[in-house]
């Protein structure tokens, strides 16, 4: 992994899961909403993801050779 990456990753998902736990206490849903709510949240959001993914493998020099994760 690259170093100027991971130092982007960490804070970025530590910021995700800090304001998914502040919404789940505070809302403490049943599981089965909390399903039917996460689900559609997510699914754009992965969407994203492999969008730009896509996006700087095609736009990146070499981003092609790069291994999938």
């Amino acid at each position: 992994m690259n170093s100027a990456r991971g130092s982007f990753d960490l804070p970025v998902i530590v910021l995700v899961v800090m304001v998914s736990a502040a919404g789940s206490i505070r809302m403490r849903p049943d599981a089965a909403i909390a399903v039917m709510i996460g689900t559609p949240l997510g699914a754009p959001g992965a969407g994203i993801i492999s969008i730009t993914v896509g996006w700087v493998r095609r736009t990146e020099p070499g981003g092609e050779d790069q291994p999938t994760c």
